[in-house]
């Protein structure tokens, strides 16, 4: 007998090392559609820790379709492998996507894919462990299907996880003493 329980936030993943990363450290550098018109839903608040506040995609004079993008970079160094996604259950279930494109790149201008068209369950709380991990500075997710096939998307939230690496650049500080007589 065993159970799945589909509502757990994510918590540390045993079989990868990977653990909940702060959403502090991530910064939005792109976004294809956000809805700020008729109601204040822009891409930030998929990042802010807040389930409460919600990234809307465009409708406002006529609704934008998937697929649906956020571009980010981190400030710290972290290797990011994975994500779930928070969305509300009481929205209908054409707001939720459940599938996702993961990229990668050094300049935000040519892309290497990580993990294509990856598809996920409809639940309201759907973890993702990307194909490879992202560890260049920019990463884009690119929503591409919604649950009921709908043009409309909205997340509350996106936990990032993974593991902080070592940067290449630092260097090991030499302490000494000097006595002074």
């Amino acid at each position: 007998v065993f159970a799945l329980d589909f509502d757990s936030p994510l918590s540390d993943d045993v079989t990868t090392g990977a653990t909940l990363l702060s959403n502090a450290y991530t910064q939005i550098v792109g976004v294809s559609d956000e809805e700020t018109k008729s109601e204040y839903c822009p891409a930030d608040y998929a990042f802010d820790n807040d389930d409460n506040t919600l990234w809307h995609s465009h409708y406002n004079g006529g609704a934008t379709g998937y697929p649906h993008s956020v571009t980010f970079t981190r400030t710290d160094s972290a290797a990011v492998s994975g994500m779930t996604l928070y969305t509300v259950a009481t929205r209908a279930k054409k707001y939720h996507p459940v599938c996702v494109t993961v990229e990668q790149s050094d300049d935000n201008v040519t892309w290497e894919t990580l993990d294509k068209e990856h598809r996920f369950l409809y639940t309201p709380r759907p973890s993702v462990r990307f194909a490879a991990p992202a560890t260049k500075r920019y990463v884009r997710l690119t929503f591409t299907a919604s649950a009921e096939g709908n043009t409309l998307m909205a997340i509350n939230d996106i936990k990032l996880d993974g593991q902080q690496r070592e940067t290449k650049d630092k260097e090991t500080a030499k302490l000494s003493f000097v006595a002074c007589s």
